[in-house]
């Protein structure tokens, strides 16, 4: 929901990477700016699918991507949440 907020535009190209030396080196489509989310809900979909199909063979490994999904997930919205206030 921040990052809808924070783009410019629907149209058009933003920039997708900044470097120190050469300023803005990557434009890309608008809907690039989703892949990150994209690519957060995909794993936790993915983890959750995978949780209850081993959970009654293999608990603890089960436990252990149902604990490690909530950290990949906090990591991929601070990545998020920067990319968006970069682009600000």
């Amino acid at each position: 929901m921040f990052l809808t907020r924070s783009l410019p535009s629907r149209e058009g190209f933003l920039p997708l990477h900044y470097n120190i030396y050469f300023g803005i080196d990557l434009f890309g489509q608008w809907y690039y700016a989703y892949l990150i989310a994209a690519i957060g809900t995909a794993v936790l979909v993915l983890n959750t699918i995978i949780v209850f199909s081993i959970y009654q063979r293999q608990p603890t490994l089960a436990v252990l991507i149902g604990v490690t999904t909530p950290v990949l997930e906090t990591l991929l919205a601070v990545a998020a949440n920067a990319y968006a206030n970069h682009l600000l």
